[in-house]
């Protein structure tokens, strides 16, 4: 695993110093502190606070920049389809339901979470889709697309 998603894993559980996050990675000063910079500059991640102090300088603690990304899930639910978007934390910022009690065909389907996902780009215009998870019932032809069970 690369440093930066051992990184990224770590803090996604809970905000860390440097410290806690060099313990992770076991990877040397310089290097943790690169990769930090690296996943600061990308909108990755960000100071989120500062650790108790021990008599020194309290260090800085580093948190997963929630509205840096968005997630879209969709479940193909038929009859309809529900669409979600959550930051990377999973909050939920957006519930759709497309096509109440009617299937769609594939095409309309498509185009429809097509337009969907460009609203949700325009509704949260400083935060990027990394990616979009499809769950179904059964399983599909792929062919035709058809759910078959």
């Amino acid at each position: 695993m690369t440093v930066h998603k051992t990184i990224l894993r770590h803090l996604l559980q809970e905000p860390a110093t440097m410290a806690n996050l060099q313990s992770a990675a076991q990877v040397s000063l310089p290097t943790l502190r690169k990769a930090l910079q690296e996943l600061s500059d990308a909108g990755w991640i960000q100071v989120v606070g500062q650790a108790e102090a021990n008599g020194g300088r309290p260090a800085k603690l580093y948190g997963v920049n929630e509205s840096g990304a968005i997630l879209v899930g969709l479940h193909l639910q038929l009859p309809g389809l529900r669409l979600i978007v959550t930051d990377l934390k999973g909050n939920v910022l957006e519930e759709r339901d497309l096509f109440e009690g009617e299937v769609p065909a594939q095409t309309q389907a498509i185009t429809a979470v097509s337009e969907v996902v460009d609203e949700i780009s325009a509704l949260y215009p400083g935060q990027r889709i990394i990616g979009i998870g499809i769950a179904s019932p059964g399983f599909i032809d792929p062919q035709t697309g058809d759910i078959i069970i």
